[in-house]
């Protein structure tokens, strides 16, 4: 009795194809993310990737100081983030995996075609509240963005470096803003998703006398259209287990073929290969 009080079943070890795996997912990936992991789970039957859906900031915070050890983002970390990273000794492995555009989207039904940094700029800050400042109808404009910390709020700020005043309906998911700014004919939404999965008509980018349109072809050509999503995987581990299998998977042709079928920008990287079997 005493010998067999001391034995206890012996745990599967995860390996790059078999195992589980838990990864938090910013509200605009969450859609990829679950779609690169039925495919891969289809490749590898003994494998199982969760996806969980948590904002920007909630899921750097749960890598850096809790227990999760790699989430999903539509953007790299901030400069802040890598920093308190470093400062607490933490390494920080970024995987970009895919890119794509960000939208400006207006209803369907709104005639605008393009808009410009300064038009941009008013209508994020509430200097012009109609659209007839940028030749469009005379209704009010109601823009629509992501909460800060997402992608498409990092983008934005980046691009004009900091705004002291944002006027618009800031909303906790991609999903959410979508569905208010379809229903909405003065609306200008932020997209940090396919322009497809929705029924908003897509502004194009005035520079000077060009205007460009937002495609995964202009957002690395040129003329270059200027606000880009990076889709980026992020861990602080290497092992030789699902998870990396999984990142593996992700940048391999198949992966990259899931992430074009969905309308991304497909990334070619290197990246630190573990054996598939």
């Amino acid at each position: 009795m005493l010998a067999f009080a001391g034995c206890t079943p012996t745990e599967k070890k995860s390996t790059p194809t078999a195992g589980s795996a838990f990864i938090y997912a910013s509200p605009a990936v969450e859609g990829l993310g679950v779609e690169l992991a039925k495919t891969f789970e289809a490749f590898y039957p003994t494998a199982r990737i969760d996806i969980g859906q948590l904002r920007a900031r909630a899921a750097v915070e749960s890598l850096l100081f809790g227990k999760q050890e790699e989430i999903f983002l539509d953007r790299p970390l901030t400069q802040a983030e890598s920093l308190a990273a470093a400062q607490h000794g933490i390494p920080i492995y970024q995987y970009p995996v895919a890119a794509l555009p960000l939208y400006f989207a207006v209803h369907p039904e709104n005639p605008v075609r393009a808009i410009d940094s300064v038009g941009l700029r008013n209508y994020l800050t509430g200097t012009w509240e109609n659209w007839e400042e940028v030749g469009g109808p005379d209704i009010p404009c109601h823009p629509y963005i992501s909460l800060p910390g997402e992608g498409g709020w990092e983008v934005c700020m980046n691009y004009y470096g900091f705004l002291d005043t944002v006027i618009a309906v800031v909303c906790s998911t991609q999903a959410d803003l979508v569905k208010k700014a379809e229903t909405d004919p003065g609306a200008l939404a932020v997209l940090s998703l396919s322009i497809k999965k929705t029924n908003l008509r897509k502004l194009w980018w005035r520079a000077g006398t060009i205007e460009i349109p937002p495609n995964i072809k202009t957002i690395v050509e040129e003329p270059r259209y200027p606000f880009k999503l990076t889709l980026t995987y992020i861990t602080k581990r290497q092992k030789q287990d699902v998870a990396a299998g999984f990142l593996t998977f992700i940048v391999s042709n198949a992966g990259q073929k899931v992430v074009a079928d969905e309308g991304y920008r497909p990334v070619t990287i290197p990246v630190r290969i573990v054996e598939m079997f």
